[in-house]
């Protein structure tokens, strides 16, 4: 069954959803604290020409596949559109069954929604939002929020070729190979844009990846969001 949920609206992530929901969970003494999983899709245009899209439709799916229960994966797209978006956020929720038999069949049918539901989120995506400039640290703030409140383990599966440009940080720049310019920038973000990200794992896919940059550049990037990592307390995979 497909349905729908809200999300704070702010402006610098743009969100789509249609919910992949199951069977109501069963209570249990035994179950565990429940976990979450953000999929970030860069929708800039220097994304789309990099395929980013088709990048964040498989780390969507595969994150799908990986869900314990109870848990969530939720899929969102971010560029810099102001305002409201009729677009949000595709969650796959995976509840609680102390039955493992049940879990796997609702997990099943979960992996097999997932393509569908992927579908009709980046048509609203082309439709509703601009594919100027691109908001990597807000998107990510934005996928904070969405986890603030799971109790177990957290992760942000941010997929982008690298290239912010917001907050006067520009990370394709040629400056991003220098560790005083990329401390500054880091330093100078707004507080909302650093949110306290302890206990949540941070991977990123796709860094450089069509971007119009020499090998130092790209080396540059990955250590700005190291960097940007180590700021606010997350655990960089890398």
């Amino acid at each position: 069954m497909i349905s729908r949920r809200n999300l704070r609206r702010a402006p610098l992530a743009v969100a789509i959803g249609l919910a992949i929901t199951t069977i109501a969970a069963c209570g249990s003494d035994n179950e565990p604290p429940e976990n979450g999983t953000v999929v970030l899709a860069d929708a800039s245009a220097s994304a789309e020409q990099s395929e980013m899209k088709n990048k964040a439709a498989e780390e969507f799916a595969s994150a799908v596949g990986r869900l314990t229960a109870p848990g969530k994966v939720t899929l969102m797209a971010f560029n810099t559109q102001v305002g409201s978006s009729p677009c949000e956020p595709v969650v796959a929720s995976l509840p609680w069954d102390p039955n493992s038999t049940t879990v796997d069949d609702k997990k099943k049918e979960l992996v097999a929604q997932a393509p569908a539901a992927v579908a009709p989120y980046f048509e609203c995506v082309e439709t509703h939002t601009s594919v100027q400039g691109t908001d990597i640290i807000g998107g990510i703030a934005e996928a904070a929020d969405v986890l603030r409140s799971t109790p177990g383990d957290k992760a942000i599966s941010l997929v982008t070729d690298g290239c912010n440009n917001s907050y006067g940080a520009n990370t394709c720049a040629i400056e991003v190979t220098d560790p005083a310019w990329r401390s500054a920038r880091i330093e100078a973000l707004p507080t909302e844009m650093k949110p306290d990200l302890t206990g949540v794992t941070l991977t990123i896919t796709g860094l450089g990846r069509g971007a119009d940059i020499n090998s130092a550049q790209v080396q540059g990037l990955k250590a700005f969001f190291r960097e940007y990592a180590e700021a606010t307390h997350a655990t960089y995979a890398g």
